[in-house]
């Protein structure tokens, strides 16, 4: 099971906002599904419960109109996807994962290396070498949507996996471009890409990012850009009719975005539709 949040308040309307670990999943399976209504963040109780990843998919690729699933993994959950994909090929077909560099600051190395962690594979040895690549042929045919976000140019750890030739929009560019190309050895359908300063060296560089990668020769040629409009966000009218923007954060707790202009944007039915090829929502 995939959870949005670390706790599970926002997402059954428990009134302890309890922690996901604190709850047994025999009961967490049987509370009823949640969601915010945008307009005014009040709750709307749903007749959906908790579904297990391999039974959602199941039901999404038996549905009659076409529908994609994009499997938002926090932390080091990707991996358990991937072998559930890898075990299911059946499925692949209408799933990806999204990767994002804050948790995989190492790009596809760091994902690779726990995947032999937990086959047990020596990415040294010679009499695995078997292994490793049938591996490889399985990853490279499971869909990932990578998330690269403008705030991880600034990530020092990100930077040194990998540099770029200096601190400006080219040299940043590079380390985002590289980030990204890592994943190759899957299968990028997707990529979210976006800069939320466009006249930072930061932003800039997130432009020459998105520049580079729709290249002809590019191996992101063909995937398609996205940008994410949060569904689950919502805004209040003040009393002089402008209105004041919140987004939900992983433990259920509030955050108030007035003045910040990209995130407004971002909690903003239809403010996206001609950013991309591709929206991807919560």
């Amino acid at each position: 099971v995939l959870m949005h949040d670390f706790s599970i308040g926002r997402m059954t309307d428990d009134p302890q906002n309890r922690l996901v670990s604190q709850v047994p999943f025999a009961q967490l399976r049987e509370m009823p599904l949640v969601i915010r209504n945008p307009v005014d963040g009040n709750f709307i109780k749903t007749d959906q419960s908790i579904a297990a990843v391999e039974q959602a998919l199941e039901h999404a690729l038996q549905k009659p109109e076409a529908m994609s699933v994009a499997l938002d993994c926090k932390e080091d959950t990707g991996e358990a996807v991937a072998m559930l994909l890898m075990r299911r090929p059946d499925l692949r077909q209408g799933a990806a994962i999204k990767l994002y560099a804050k948790y995989y600051t190492g790009g596809f190395d760091q994902f690779l290396s726990n995947l032999y962690k937990h086959y047990q594979i020596n990415p040294l040895h010679s009499q695995d070498a078997p292994r490793r690549a049938a591996l490889d042929r399985l990853l490279a045919k499971i869909n990932v949507v990578p998330v690269f976000s403008q705030g991880m140019l600034a990530d020092a750890q990100l930077r040194d996996f990998f540099p770029g030739k200096d601190d400006g929009p080219e040299g940043l560019a590079d380390t985002a471009v590289q980030w990204l190309e890592s994943w190759n050895r899957m299968r990028p359908v997707i990529v979210e890409a976006v800069a939320t300063d466009q006249q930072s060296a930061a932003g800039k560089a997130m432009e020459l990012t998105r520049t580079r990668l729709r290249q002809p020769d590019s191996s992101y040629a063909q995937a398609a850009f996205s940008s994410g409009y949060r569904y689950e966000d919502f805004s209040l009218p003040r009393a002089n009719h402008d209105k004041d923007y919140y987004v939900w954060r992983n433990f259920g707790e509030m955050q108030k975005l007035s003045g910040e202009a990209f995130g407004i944007q971002r909690t903003t039915a239809g403010a996206f539709r001609d950013a991309g090829e591709s929206l991807l929502t919560d």
